[in-house]
């Protein structure tokens, strides 16, 4: 019959591990030890890295900066200083004076001098400033009556006898008749001719046409471009020509008509009577477009009505030129 003792039979890991333990009693220390160490190596491990997070955390929370007192406050506002367009254009005129020396205005201590163009062709001197005082000196002191003429046509333009026109081509239909030969008529045609040519220049046209008992296309049966040397050319032959025979002027407007391109104005010259059908050809024959012819009549006055007429039919001007003390 067993008898219980009341202890109960070793296990046999606990058996295992006293059996170890009293056969190296030296194990035992070790493990405690290794124990020990591997302690005290995470407390300092934990610390730094504890620490290292606290230095971050701070740098993040005030941005590395402040005085070392205490967190920094709010960020403080930035005030900006808003200038009008017209306060910064006084500062940089004021800014430009200050750097910009004074200079003396010469202008104002340089006396005027008046310009005079003229040009010297052959044996005539045209100015480009002409008026009808030195023709009415030529003609003996006379008048001019008349007003100037603005045809509206494109281009540049011209004057002859005081009478203005515009546009790109001109005609001059010139009486040459004997009756020109006296009181300084011709001489008076031949420098007012030149002055107004003396006015063109490329790329403007222009034709003369003398007239008598005949027409003479002078520069040719087309058009003659205002350069110096054709300018030069229809003055010297104006100055060889000498008045004579009768006076009429249809052929010569024939010959302007049947210019191509149509002119842009003519001007009709005469300084006596011709005949009264002149008035009706010139109409029937200036059409698509219509040309303005400007008549002028020289000292005498006795084709006035016809050149009134031929003025009127063609919106164009009459305009006469009176000798002295008022002519006949």
């Amino acid at each position: 019959m067993a008898t219980d003792t009341g202890l109960q039979p070793p296990q046999p890991e606990a058996a295992a591990t006293q059996a170890t333990t009293d056969a190296d009693p030296s194990a035992t220390s070790r493990v405690l030890r290794f124990a020990r160490k591997a302690g005290v190596v995470g407390a300092v491990v934990s610390l730094v890295v504890h620490f290292v997070w606290l230095v971050v955390a701070l740098f993040t929370t005030w941005g590395g900066g402040g005085d070392g007192k205490g967190p920094p406050g709010p960020p403080a506002e930035i005030e900006l200083a808003v200038m009008t367009a017209t306060e910064l254009a006084t500062v940089r005129a004021e800014a430009l004076d200050a750097q910009t020396p004074a200079v003396d205005d010469l202008a104002a201590d340089q006396p005027e001098v008046p310009i005079e163009i003229s040009i010297d062709i052959g044996e005539i001197a045209i100015s480009a400033d002409v008026s009808t005082d030195t023709l009415s000196a030529s003609l003996g002191a006379g008048d001019v009556d008349g007003a100037s003429v603005d045809t509206g046509a494109t281009g540049g333009g011209t004057s002859f006898f005081g009478v203005e026109a515009r546009g790109n081509r001109f005609v001059y239909i010139v009486d040459i008749s004997g009756s020109m030969s006296v009181g300084g008529k011709i001489e008076a045609l031949r420098e007012e001719l030149g002055r107004s040519l003396g006015q063109l220049s490329d790329p403007f046209k222009f034709s003369v046409i003398t007239y008598n008992s005949e027409a003479t296309p002078l520069t040719g049966s087309s058009w003659s471009s205002a350069s110096r040397a054709r300018v030069r050319r229809a003055i010297s032959d104006m100055q060889e020509i000498e008045p004579g025979g009768g006076t009429q002027p249809a052929g010569a407007f024939a010959f302007a008509f049947n210019l191509r391109p149509p002119p842009d104005a003519i001007y009709f010259m005469t300084d006596g009577e011709f005949d009264p059908q002149v008035a009706a050809l010139v109409r029937s024959q200036n059409r698509d477009p219509v040309v303005p012819v400007h008549c002028i009549s020289l000292v005498s006055r006795s084709s006035a009505p016809l050149l009134q007429q031929i003025a009127d039919d063609s919106d164009g001007s009459y305009t006469h030129i009176a000798a002295a003390g008022g002519g006949p």
